[in-house]
């Protein structure tokens, strides 16, 4: 009896999977159904479009673009490509989620340091143009984004060598150094810059590149004072490191903040704090070490040099600025433009108003000439507010104001440090009304 049941129980499945068979055989597998139903979801160059986007957030995170920007030219593009989009950026990191209502993909793209290349950053702004005009493919346009984030810097070694030394000679002259603080911040940028040419070969130097260049400057410094008393020791040493204070992160951050980016712009300004504060902690290093070697330097008082020199020294400005920020050649005349009126608005305006009040109207005169430069020419807004706002951020008042709090003048210290923030708001607010008064054609 147990056998014959047995057999009739396999017999019973047996039908039923023979009817189950017969019933699903014609339908579709699992895989054709997904390729189908990915066929009518997505279009066919979903992939295309998705790399062109993600090689896009890639290139100018990388080229220091602020969120609100970032976020702002993807969004705008994905919607152009027909794709709804969302978009998280972070200073080193950039999320995203393309797609449609049916299925979307979330992508990650992370880079560990970021450079102002305006170069790279007008020469894709001139491949997003072609594809507006349908002049090249979205694939086209894709490789194009790739090979320019990919391509060498612009200029060689020497060029940038020489840029931080002028740099650091021009910005003693704007601190109101005389010649023996050009002469000192000359050598601190020029130790600088060799420091930043060696961290291109070793990933060691790279990671130590901030601590190690405020020790050696601290070091330059209190040796040559040591030898040449009476001159200023505070001028020439954030001339000489003016590359390396983060007064535009801290500008930046504020804008950001302003904007609604709130983990972006806290993310910023903590690591501009840290910057300043790792800066700080190479300087006490290095005027410990200087101090064994020559003893104590006695800094006395900046002499300040004629009121035409300054200006003048735009014109180096310039040239520093077009090659540390890689910008095209033809461009440095609208970098020397852009030092200029940023220097003419922010005296005209320190006659009008006070000192906070000045910095956001001179922002804002900034912001309005980068806004219509890029509207006639159809280059990059940023070719004109990045060198010109630069010379606006208040990043030496930072520096001067965490120093006395160091020295235990504490009250001093923070009052400036309040001025900073202030003044970082202000810079900012500037900024706003400018992109109201003129909206940007575009984000970059």
């Amino acid at each position: 009896m147990l056998l014959q049941a047995h057999y009739v129980i396999n017999r019973l499945l047996w039908v039923k999977q023979l009817m189950e068979y017969s019933m699903f055989r014609n339908q579709p597998q699992f895989d054709e159904i997904q390729s189908e139903e990915l066929a009518t979801s997505l279009p066919s160059d979903h992939n295309d479009k998705s790399a062109l986007i993600m090689r896009l957030g890639r290139a100018l995170l990388s080229l220091g673009s602020p969120a609100h920007r970032i976020e702002t030219t993807l969004t705008m593009l994905a919607t152009r490509l027909h794709l709804d989009s969302q978009f998280f950026s972070t200073p080193t990191a950039l999320i995203a989620s393309l797609g449609n209502e049916r299925q979307t993909h979330t992508y990650l793209v992370r880079v560990e340091s970021t450079t102002i290349d305006l170069g790279k950053l007008s020469e894709i702004l001139g491949v997003m143009d072609k594809l507006s005009d349908n002049d090249i493919s979205i694939r086209q346009a894709s490789i194009d984004v790739a090979e320019i984030y990919n391509a060498p810097p612009r200029y060689g070694a020497l060029l940038t060598w020489l840029a931080f030394t002028l740099l650091s000679a021009s910005a003693a002259l704007f601190l109101g150094g005389g010649w023996s603080e050009v002469v000192l911040a000359a050598l601190i940028g020029f130790t600088v810059g060799m420091l930043s040419l060696a961290g291109k070969y070793s990933e060691a130097v790279q990671r130590l590149f901030v601590p190690v260049a405020a020790t050696l400057g601290s070091i330059i410094a209190t040796v040559f004072i040591a030898r040449y008393p009476g001159t200023d020791l505070i001028t020439p040493v954030i001339a000489g490191l003016i590359i390396l204070i983060p007064g535009m992160d801290l500008t930046v951050s504020t804008r950001e903040l302003a904007s609604g980016h709130l983990v972006s712009g806290s993310a910023r300004i903590a690591g501009a704090l840290m910057v300043l504060m790792t800066i700080l902690f190479g300087l006490a290093v290095g005027n410990y070490i200087g101090v064994q070697f020559s003893g104590p330097a006695i800094s006395g008082q900046a002499v300040a040099v004629a009121t035409w020199i300054p200006n003048a020294a735009l014109l180096v400005v310039a040239f520093a600025f077009t090659i540390l920020f890689r910008a095209r050649p033809q461009d440095g005349f609208w970098i020397l433009m852009s030092s200029f009126v940023s220097v003419t608005a922010l005296n005209l305006s320190q006659q009008l108003t006070g000192p906070v009040a000045s910095a956001a109207l001179a922002a804002a005169i900034i912001g309005t000439t980068a806004n219509i430069f890029s509207r006639l020419t159809r280059k990059p807004s940023a070719i004109i507010y990045v060198p010109g706002l630069l010379l606006l951020v208040p990043g030496a008042m930072g520096f001067r104001s965490l120093n006395q709090i160091l020295e235990h003048n504490v009250v001093a210290g923070l009052e400036g440090f309040f001025n900073v923030f202030l003044t970082a708001i202000a810079l900012a607010t500037g900024m706003v009304i400018s992109s109201v008064l003129v909206p940007s054609k575009n984000e970059l």
